[in-house]
Formats: C-alpha cells, sequence, structure tokens
C-alpha cells in the first residue's frame, strides 16, 4: 500500500510540480509559519458538529469557526456498532481510530493545520481536508452496517438513547454552532434511524423493502437538515439575461477587428469573472491562483480589489485603458459617450461598443526609469499612475486635482478646506445617535472626463449623481472611477452616509481631471516602438518592435519563470529579465529595430514528466518480470500434477485384473496406490 501510494504520486509528477510553482506566485502560498502552538477550539464543540442542521462553517474568522464533519445521523449511530463489532478485526479498529484521531489533532492543531494547507493558514473555507475524515467516518459505518444482525433491539436503544443524551447535553452547554433546529432535527432522526435499523434486525420484516425506507429517510434528513443553511440569491436570469444581447455584438466586433491580440471590458461586471462568462480577453480576475504580486499591483494602481486573489475594472482612466491593452468597453449603462477619448463602434438594445482611440499593444518599449516605479510606495492610486507616467515617458504631471467643490452637512462638523489639499476627510457625527451624510458637490470646470478615488471603511454604500451618471457603490476596497464626460458647469453630486454605529469616518477622497495634451504627447512616445505581432496564441507570442538608447520593453503580462524571450533569434539572459513592481514581465533590450518571441513553457515540466515516465515503464518492466515468473511458475506447476498423474496411472495399470475388484482388502490396497 505504501508503495503504491508512492507510486501514484510519482506518476502525478508531471502534474504536481507545475502546479506546485504556481501555487508559489499566488496568495495561496503567502503567510508566515506559526511559531508557538495554540489549539482552535475544545474535544466537545467537535463531537457537537457531527449533529444535523449546523450552520456549515464558511469564513476562517469568527467564533464558530469548525470542521464542517457532519455526514448525517445514521453515521453516528453505526460508528459505536463498528467498535464493539465481534466481526470486524480489531487491528482494523485501532488503524480507524488512531486514522480519525490523527485527524482531529490535525484540525485543532495549528502547526498540523498549516502543513495540511500547503504551509498556509485558508483566507477562508477552513479545514479543506475535513471531507477525508468524513469519508472514514462513512467507510466504518458501511462496514457496522453489514454486520448489524451482531447487535440486538437492546443494543440499539441503547445507542441511541446515549446519543440523544448527548445532544441534550449539547442543548444545555449551549455548544458552538448548534441551533434549536439542530436538536430536534438530530432527535428526530436518530429515532428514526434506530427503529428502521431494529426492524432490519428482525426476522419478521422485509429486509430490502426497509432499506428502500433507510435510504428515503437519509434523503429527508439531508433536505431538512442541509438546505436551509444554502441560500440562492441569485436567479439564472439575472446572468443569462443579457448573454445573448453580448455575443451578438461581440460577433460584429469580431468580424471587424481582425487584430491578433486585445482586451475588451464592461463597464458593470455581473460577476469577478465576466471574461470568462462571456468569453472575452478582459482585465477582470478572481482565481486562487491569481499572481498575489498582479493583485497588488492592480489594487494599487485603482482597481476595485483584494489585494489577494481578484480585482475587477470599472471605467478607468485613458493612461490605464492604454497600459494595459484595452481597446473596446462595453457600456450597458450609458458610462460611456464619444468625445476625446472613445469612439461609438455599434450596439444593440442592451449594449453600447466603444473604442479605446489610444490603445497600446501587449508590450513597447519605455524609459529604464521605470525600474524605479514601485506601486507600494505610494499613498493613493492617482500617484500610482502619475509615476508611471512620468518614468515611462519623462512627462509629469498628466493629473489636474479638482478642488472646486463644495460641502453639504447632515449631522456632520464642519470640515476645513485644508482637507482638501491633504486629500483626506474627517467627517463627525454632531449627534451620534442620528444618521448622517456628508454631500460633496463637483461644479466641472472642463468640458471633458472627470474621475475620482473614494476610499473608506467607515461610509455606508455612496450615491454618485449628475447629469449622466446615477450609481450607489461601495468604497470599503476604494477604486478609480470615470464618471463620465461633464460640460462647463455640470454639477456631479457625492452623498457619503456614515455608517450607523460608527460616530466618525476617515475618507480618501481624490477627484481629477487629465490634461490631454501630456497625455496625447505621452502615448505617441509610447506607441511609436510598440510590438507589431506576427504570431500571438497562449503561450507564444512573435513581432517586432523598435526601441531607443536605455529602454525597457514593458509589457502587461504577469511576470512568470517560465516565460522565455527570443530576440532576433538568440535567448534572453535571465540577467535581463526584469519584475516591473515585482509584478509585470519586462525585458532590456538594446536600440533598433529587433525580433522578438515569447515562449512559454511551464516549469518543471519537463524533468517532472520524465521522472514519471521512468517510473511508468519501471512498472511495466516488473509486472512483464512478475508475469514471466508467474507464467513459469504455472509451468512448473503443471508439470508437477503431470507426473502426479503419470504415476497415477502407472500404478492403476500395475494392480489392475481383468475382473471387477469385488475384494474389499484388495480394494483398499488399490486405493493406497492411488493415494
Amino acid at each position: 500500500f505504501a508503495f503504491s501510494s508512492l507510486g501514484v504520486g510519482v506518476i502525478l509528477l508531471f502534474m504536481l510540480v507545475p502546479v506546485a510553482y504556481v501555487l508559489s506566485s499566488s496568495s495561496a502560498t503567502s503567510g508566515s509559519a506559526p511559531t508557538e502552538i495554540s489549539f482552535y477550539y475544545d474535544i466537545f464543540d467537535f463531537f457537537a458538529n457531527h449533529l444535523a442542521s449546523l450552520e456549515p462553517t464558511i469564513r476562517s474568522s469568527g467564533e464558530d469557526v469548525l470542521p464542517n464533519v457532519y455526514c448525517g445521523i445514521l453515521t453516528l449511530i453505526l460508528i459505536p456498532m463498528y467498535i464493539f463489532s465481534d466481526k470486524i478485526r480489531s487491528t482494523e479498529k485501532i488503524a480507524s481510530v488512531f486514522l480519525l484521531s490523527f485527524f482531529y489533532i490535525s484540525f485543532n492543531v495549528n502547526y498540523l493545520n498549516f502543513l495540511w494547507h500547503g504551509l498556509h493558514f485558508p483566507n477562508d473555507l477552513p479545514y479543506r481536508q475535513s471531507f477525508m475524515y468524513s469519508f472514514i467516518l462513512i467507510t466504518m459505518a458501511y462496514k457496522a452496517f453489514t454486520n448489524l444482525s451482531e447487535f440486538s433491539k437492546k443494543q440499539l436503544i441503547a445507542i441511541g438513547i446515549g446519543i440523544i443524551g448527548f445532544i441534550i447535553l449539547t442543548q444545555k452547554i449551549q455548544s458552538k454552532n448548534v441551533m434549536d433546529s439542530t436538536i430536534f432535527v438530530s432527535i428526530a432522526f436518530v429515532i428514526a434511524y434506530v427503529i428502521i435499523l431494529g426492524l432490519i434486525n428482525s426476522k419478521k420484516s422485509q429486509a430490502m423493502s426497509l432499506c428502500v425506507v433507510l435510504a428515503c429517510t437519509v434523503i429527508s434528513e439531508l433536505i431538512v437538515a442541509s438546505t436551509p443553511h444554502y441560500v440562492a440569491n441569485q436567479t439564472k436570469t439575472s446572468f443569462t439575461e443579457d448573454y445573448d444581447a453580448f455575443k451578438e455584438i461581440q460577433t460584429v466586433i469580431n468580424e471587424k477587428d481582425d487584430s491578433l491580440f486585445y482586451r475588451s471590458e464592461l463597464t458593470d461586471l455581473r460577476t469577478r469573472m465576466d471574461p470568462c462568462w462571456y468569453d472575452y480577453n478582459g482585465v477582470s480576475v478572481f482565481s486562487s491562483m491569481a499572481y498575489e504580486k498582479v493583485s497588488n499591483l492592480q489594487k494599487d494602481i485603482g482597481l476595485f480589489g483584494n489585494k489577494i486573489n481578484s480585482y475587477t475594472y470599472n471605467p478607468q482612466t485613458p493612461l490605464y485603458n492604454s497600459i494595459f491593452s484595452l481597446k473596446y468597453i462595453y457600456d450597458r449603462n450609458n458610462l460611456i459617450s464619444e468625445g476625446d477619448y472613445y469612439g461609438f463602434v455599434d450596439g444593440n438594445s442592451t449594449y453600447k461598443v466603444y473604442e479605446n482611440k489610444f490603445p497600446l499593444n501587449i508590450a513597447f518599449p519605455i524609459s529604464e526609469d521605470i525600474v524605479e516605479w514601485d506601486t507600494s510606495c505610494y499613498s493613493n492610486p492617482v500617484s500610482t499612475q502619475e509615476f508611471f507616467f512620468e518614468f515611462a515617458t519623462g512627462i509629469s504631471g498628466i493629473y489636474n486635482r479638482v478642488s472646486d467643490y463644495e460641502f453639504e452637512y447632515n449631522n456632520v462638523m464642519e470640515i476645513s478646506e485644508e482637507n482638501k489639499i491633504f486629500e483626506y476627510l474627517s467627517l463627525y457625527k454632531e449627534n451620534e445617535d442620528r444618521d448622517a451624510s456628508l454631500f460633496v458637490n463637483i461644479t466641472s470646470n472642463i468640458n471633458g472626463h472627470i474621475y475620482v478615488y473614494i476610499s473608506s471603511r467607515n461610509l455606508e454604500d455612496i450615491t454618485i449623481s449628475s447629469p449622466i451618471i446615477n450609481t450607489t457603490m461601495d468604497v470599503n476596497d476604494g477604486f478609480i472611477l470615470d464618471l463620465g464626460y461633464h460640460n462647463i458647469d455640470d454639477v456631479i453630486q457625492i452623498e457619503m452616509p456614515i455608517k450607523s454605529d460608527l460616530s466618525y469616518a476617515n475618507v480618501d477622497f481624490i477627484p481629477f481631471t487629465i490634461d490631454k495634451n501630456k497625455f496625447v504627447e505621452g502615448y505617441n512616445i509610447l506607441k511609436s516602438g510598440q510590438i507589431e505581432y506576427t504570431k500571438f496564441n497562449d503561450t507564444e507570442i512573435e513581432g517586432s518592435f523598435i526601441a531607443e538608447d536605455s529602454e525597457i520593453l514593458f509589457t502587461s503580462i504577469p511576470y512568470d519563470k517560465g516565460w522565455n524571450v527570443y530576440i532576433d533569434g538568440e535567448k534572453v539572459d535571465d540577467n535581463n529579465i526584469i519584475k516591473i513592481s515585482n509584478a509585470l514581465f519586462g525585458v532590456k533590450v538594446s536600440s533598433g529595430k529587433h525580433t522578438i518571441s515569447f515562449r512559454y513553457s511551464i516549469p518543471g515540466l519537463k524533468i517532472s514528466s520524465i521522472v514519471s515516465l521512468i517510473f511508468i515503464l519501471l512498472l511495466l518492466v516488473i509486472y512483464i518480470f512478475n508475469s514471466r515468473k508467474l507464467f513459469i511458475f504455472k509451468n512448473k506447476k503443471q508439470n508437477v500434477w503431470e507426473k502426479v498423474e503419470s504415476y497415477c496411472n502407472d500404478t492403476i495399470n500395475e494392480n489392475t485384473i481383468d475382473e471387477p475388484i469385488i475384494n474389499e482388502e484388495h480394494n483398499e490396497d488399490y486405493n493406497d496406490n492411488i493415494t
């Protein structure tokens, strides 16, 4: 068994090694090991979590974080029968109990829990190995069920009474996760199962019919105990109602644009993974396999995100759209309009598609000063984008802060004008028992787009209203938002309600506009040498570009050691591959026109595949050898029996007489000879 288990691991190395590498770049492996031993819960709470109708553990934080080990009341009844069964070997019982104990310790001790989750404590969904514990329990229960006839009705009733006693004790002590429904549902099904098992064990009953009743009871338990804890708060139509409309307009765009690669996005995403749902190359990601450093960068540069495993696009600045190769924006809530930065392409009853007038390809040369750009060093995303533009092009001051805005107060103390300079608003309630809101009125001083960055964990959902936008949004994880094209003297009102349970709110608040002339000047610098594609797929990108002295080829590709770069046919040395802000892929290049090829190979795949193949061949050799050995042994065995048969035949012939054998004494001699 040990050899087979190890063998399976070696055979799957070609999968396990690459997966381990990918995990090393994701947030799933961040964090540090515990420095001292700690325990998560007491054993009584753990046992109580085997009862029915419990609130399942989803989050890793809180007071009720326990392994999800509920696998049926029937299992609880059968486990004592497994322990006391005479037909099950003691060694097997000891091994099973040892395994269960080991899993319990793994759940409860922080060191083992850390190891089980790949040297990481999960952000959510803790104790992910609990399904293995449940599998062992169910296996033990099944073996007890096959030996049900060992136990009398009195013993079944005793087991039921013992479990009901524990349930009542649980109600008295008030264990974690246990609700009133847990007590009543668990007791009801204990009684039902004891009765059914007793009838199955009775010789007068139809066992097959009762097994059908038992199966129906198990299903009923699942329905009664589990479904109340799973809430469907979205209908299918909320995801599918505009799918056909999107695919219709997407087909039109694809027929008009034959580019090898570009990215698109929606102004309003239904999910964090709309690029998967609608099948387009986008920016938004929600994946536990996402590169953590890229998640950090996207959050720092102005996207909605959690700096762990997701980031979501909202209408952004022209600079962001250019950097990340966003060419088309699908608008379904009138946030985009024709003007300086977008041109209308096509539309239907649901979507209007706008083309970014300033797109860049996935790679373009920029100043080597970009190595100084570190998104974690700046106080807000607006500054982060400004410094990127300055490092990349040498042009500073691309954004202009808007300070011409006024306040209206509702139970909020007056705010000083200095707050505008520091881009940080401190709101205090005048009366802590009343609701309070600050209204910010921004009067547009340009004919153009206005952008805003708002971030606060002390506000309820904010509301933005203007002649072209009316939206409510959560700003707990702040992001930059394009408020759209406004005319001079248009008023944008932003309502900031303080959370009802707080007496104050701190708000990062930066309204700003873009200097179009500087942006266009910088864009032309970046575009002048950008890569022109000749081939593009998931693992190969080929093309040509033009670089000046002291430049780095910037890409919006996440940094990954699996990428190999060839310039003018020669492989680029690892020393010339750089991480841009520790997240994106960059290449040091010399001046002139060059051909370039990006080729991706899965790290560790080659060597792990060779090891797996060698082991498979070794297994085949062992199999063939054993088969041949078995064949030889079989032939030898046949030869032995042939000799025995020949000897017996010869003996019979020597002792056989013409007359029938009727003499008992002679018959005994004959039988002895044959033997």
